[in-house]
């Protein structure tokens, strides 16, 4: 698969000309020999999510897409396309989401994952410094989730189940409309992240926020943040999602108790 970079202008009706971009970075390491078919099986749900969800939710943003999986993953490929990017927009949108191996970050105060470069070996990548380099290009909302184990060789488990999801644009539209920088790892230091053949058990998670089944809970960016921040567990293993909050341009973990 080669790297996608979609520009598609997503309107309903005369809508104001106005420069608002979605820029959408999905990274996926689907060569992995390990988990990577798992990987690929949990990436059809969330390109959907990110690609039709997400911009039907927001048709006044004009839809900026990079893809990146297959024989094109590599750190040297995530990390020319973040530095690429120029300033963002004041009303700009811009959501990450990575699936694949990590592992724990000692230099991170905050507990942040590394980013392995396991079928190419050329090195890593800290997960705070791709948040860093986003957030410093000043877009309204940053949401960047990393979906992938927080130990100290990288690793990533299997576990089964079965999720269908019935999405309500109405709820991804209310989250996306603030003005907030979050950044997510799904589990801390020391964990592993759990994948199975119907996805990870923290992106499921996530995704069940914006379905039908979660009606009752409000849809505000501040529901999301417990709702991804709650601990999750299975096959005897625990999760436990690291959420970091922007302060201007410094990172703290979330208060859970907010």
């Amino acid at each position: 698969m080669i790297v996608k970079v979609v520009l598609a202008l997503l309107a309903l009706g005369s809508a104001p000309c106005v420069a608002q971009e979605l820029h959408v970075f999905q990274i996926y390491d689907t060569n992995d020999p390990a988990v990577g078919k798992l990987i690929e099986r949990a990436s059809a749900d969330l390109d959907y999510f990110f690609t039709n969800v997400v911009p039907a939710a927001l048709p006044n943003h004009q839809l900026n897409s990079h893809f990146i999986s297959g024989d094109d993953f590599s750190i040297d490929t995530l990390r020319a396309t973040v530095n690429n990017m120029g300033a963002f927009g004041e009303n700009d949108i811009v959501l990450l989401f990575y699936l694949g191996h990590g592992f724990d970050d000692p230099e991170s105060s905050l507990q942040m994952l590394n980013l392995p470069d396991l079928a190419n070996d050329t090195g890593t990548y800290p997960a705070q410094r791709i948040v860093d380099a986003l957030w410093s290009r000043s877009p309204a909302l940053l949401i960047a989730i990393f979906e992938a184990c927080n130990v100290s060789s990288p690793g990533l488990l299997q576990e089964g189940g079965g999720t269908t999801y019935v999405f309500d644009t109405e709820r991804v539209q209310s989250v996306l409309s603030m003005k907030a920088g979050l950044a997510v790892a799904s589990s801390s230091e020391g964990q592993f992240s759990l994948i199975g053949l119907d996805g990870g058990l923290f992106s499921r998670r996530m995704l069940g926020f914006f379905s039908e089944a979660a009606s009752q809970v409000p849809a505000d960016l501040e529901q999301f943040k417990r709702w991804i921040d709650s601990p999750l567990a299975a096959l005897g293993y625990t999760q436990d999602p690291l959420v970091l909050e922007a302060t201007d341009q410094t990172w703290q973990v979330m208060n859970s108790d907010n």
